[in-house]
């Protein structure tokens, strides 16, 4: 399966987990002077989501210390390429959601550092993307 994106760019590299949430409902209640009870008005249905977490891997490099530089000038790109404006986003099954916002892209700490062989070595740090799905028909909960 490929890794889930956000206007053509992966979230993330390996690991990865989406979870789609389904449409909220949107309900207002109020009270009237005089009148007992609570009134409650439906508002329809507001967005669904997808969160993504996984994982952003370095390319192989000679150090620990020149993986770990790789991937911070990897995460400096990823976040200058992944639109905060309303863009599609491509589950891992293959579906695409249009209409989605990119509302948070947490990268944490240092996950792995590996000896992948040969005096090479990768680092790994864990991400959480979590989008908006203005398109309500599309989102459904697991």
């Amino acid at each position: 399966m490929p890794a889930p994106t956000f206007n053509s760019v992966a979230l993330v590299d390996d690991s990865w987990v989406w979870t789609p949430s389904g449409p909220t409902a949107r309900v207002s209640t109020g009270a009237m002077p005089g009148i007992d009870g609570v009134f409650i008005h439906d508002n329809g249905v507001g967005a669904g989501g997808h969160t993504v977490t996984g994982n952003l891997v370095s390319d192989s490099q000679g150090t620990a210390d020149a993986a770990i530089a790789d991937l911070t000038a990897k995460i400096a790109v990823k976040r200058a390429l992944l639109s905060d404006g309303v863009a599609v986003f491509v589950d891992s099954g293959g579906t695409s959601h249009t209409f989605c916002k990119l509302v948070s892209y947490s990268v944490g700490a240092i996950v792995q550092e590996e000896d992948v062989g040969a005096g090479t070595w990768r680092a790994r740090r864990s991400v959480t993307a979590t989008l908006i799905d203005q398109d309500t028909t599309q989102v459904t909960a697991p």
